[in-house]
């Protein structure tokens, strides 16, 4: 989940714990709804809510890719002479759409921006202009290319909700993406047409390796991104006001990423970390900014880190209730942490742990409705977890490979996007899903007695 980081409140592998068995099948009295979006997505990757402004963003990573064809020479060979075919074009994009209606408003388009090499638009890529004698194609006569891993495509992306517009100081929230396969970060107001190469901060500027998630606060104006690498990985800085990068915290390992903004404190689920599976617990009132490239000065700013979680963990707030639920993708699990000060005897320390039905690939918190949405990647399923036990209750079939998961505060719809590439239409790679719970009796508004009225023609009056 790209989170906004804001306040509900303030705008509107080490050894685990014995692990819950998840029912496969729904607990009785839960139910839901899905809806179909069609969104012109082909490849669905990270979603960001604006509850604010009422707008949800969604990531289309797809990039193009290429096939050439090199005729036969009738003699069971190939001649140089070939046909090049488009399979798949390009359609990396932002989508936006309308929280309350879910209709598609507009595409913000990154096909024009140079690719990783920073001059061929659109990324680049390699065809042989001879039948080749070994590898790609020489077998066949068919070479195939892609430029998956060269675009400057989003992956993650996350919304400033609070920013304005310079000209008119009307409202102009700041989009942030993540260009994983390139470790660039673009930022840019959503009034524009679409990312210039000016929004674009390259892995070179940031000293970003294997972009990841962004996380945005929109009380501070910050964007944090993880950058993975497994002994020397960091979390960046970013403001979101002027693109610049602000700092450089050391996190080796560093995967997931979750804030709560009322404590200014920034959580890091961790994947293959020197200290083995555990979430660092970054204060960011002690992050130092006069040296934004240099980690060193900020490892003051890892106040502690918890262990006893799993393997490959992205983690997601829930601040009704001052827990962190952490999808753990490798270790097929969702530990939960008590992170309320107040509990002295359990506050920073892994309390229950819930099996998941595949491998939980994101997760956030409805703690409105004391919901907690888990994107099981391999089962393709919408996982359900009630807050109020950590139980898991509900398995929502997904369209295609369920990668993230976000939620509307103020309807508490979730949308799940799939990452399994469609058709140009999209349709299915975007599922807005609205969960009920059973009907809890003692919740239910007590009645009167009513009036017992008076005597009929032949019964007594009614007694009170």
């Amino acid at each position: 989940m790209a989170a906004t980081g804001i306040s509900l409140a303030a705008l509107f592998a080490a050894a685990l714990p014995a692990v819950a068995q998840a029912d496969p099948s729904n607990q009785p009295g839960w139910s839901a709804t899905v809806q179909e979006l069609t969104t012109g997505i082909n490849l669905g990757y990270e979603l960001g809510i604006d509850p604010l402004n009422r707008r949800l963003y969604a990531a289309d990573a797809q990039g193009a890719s290429y096939s050439r064809q090199f005729l036969p020479d009738g003699n069971g060979g190939f001649t140089d002479t070939y046909l090049t075919t488009t399979v798949q074009a390009n359609t990396g994009k932002v989508v936006q759409l309308d929280l309350d209606t879910k209709a598609f408003l507009k595409n913000y388009s990154y096909t024009g921006l140079k690719g990783s090499d920073g001059t061929t638009v659109g990324g680049q890529y390699t065809l042989p202009t001879t039948h080749p004698t070994t590898g790609n194609g020489a077998t066949t006569g068919i070479a195939t290319a892609s430029t998956q891993l060269t675009a400057n495509n989003p992956y993650g992306v996350a919304v400033d909700s609070g920013t304005v517009n310079a000209d008119t100081g009307l409202p102009d929230p700041t989009i942030v993406t993540v260009q994983t396969r390139t470790s660039s970060v673009a930022i840019y107001k959503s009034s524009a047409t679409s990312p210039t190469d000016a929004d674009v901060i390259t892995a070179a500027t940031s000293g970003l390796t294997r972009a990841r998630t962004p996380v945005v606060d929109s009380v501070h104006h910050k964007a944090y991104v993880a950058g993975y690498n497994a002994t020397t990985g960091v979390v960046v800085v970013f403001n979101t006001l002027t693109k610049a990068v602000e700092a450089t915290i050391p996190v080796p390992g560093v995967d997931g990423l979750a804030i709560d903004t009322n404590t200014n404190t920034l959580y890091a689920g961790t994947y293959q970390a020197p200290g083995g599976n555990q979430v660092n617990v970054i204060d960011l009132s002690k992050v130092v900014t006069s040296d934004p490239l240099n980690k060193s000065v900020n490892t003051q700013a890892v106040v502690a880190t918890i262990t006893g979680v799993g393997s490959d963990s992205r983690p997601g707030y829930d601040e009704a209730d001052k827990k962190l639920y952490v999808a753990n993708s490798q270790s097929r699990s969702i530990s939960v942490i008590d992170l309320d000060p107040a509990h002295t005897a359990t506050y920073r320390t892994v309390i229950k742990t819930i099996a998941a039905t595949g491998s939980p690939n994101s997760i956030t918190v409805d703690p409105q409705r004391h919901l907690a949405y888990s994107a099981d990647l391999g089962s393709k399923i919408l996982s359900v977890i009630d807050t109020k036990t950590d139980t898991w209750v509900q398995g929502i079939p997904t369209t295609g490979n369920a990668l993230d998961v976000d939620v509307d505060p103020t309807t508490g719809t979730a949308y799940v996007s799939s990452m399994t590439t469609g058709t140009t239409t999209g349709v299915g790679q975007l599922q807005a899903v609205n969960v009920s719970r059973p009907v809890d009796p003692a919740e239910l508004p007590k009645g009167d007695k009513g009036d017992p009225g008076a005597a009929g023609a032949t019964g007594a009056a009614g007694a009170d």
